[in-house]
């Protein structure tokens, strides 16, 4: 083959891949990566979902024993939490 013969292969050969990029795979590797997706999205629901229900379950900064409790007296806080409630003003 003359070398004007592999010169335009070659560049044939580019053409047609970078028009069927997406083609040039094989499956398994489309397969993979789809599974890999799909997997990153469930476990990212699943991150949500529990950050969502573990503010559900919040009141007030304080964590709910149950549903009929009340959250804890201010004496059991930390001071930063008593102090930022208004009942005194740190710096004044």
């Amino acid at each position: 083959m003359s070398a004007r013969a592999v010169l335009s292969r070659v560049s044939s050969d580019l053409s047609t891949r970078s028009t069927d990029a997406g083609a040039t795979r094989s499956t398994d590797e489309r397969d993979t990566r789809s599974d890999g997706l799909v997997a990153f999205g469930a476990l990212l629901a699943v991150i949500t979902l529990l950050g969502v229900l573990s503010k559900k379950r919040r009141r007030g900064g304080v964590w709910r024993r149950d549903p009929g409790s009340t959250p804890l007296p201010e004496s059991n806080l930390p001071e930063s939490t008593v102090a930022s409630s208004g009942s005194e003003r740190p710096g004044v």
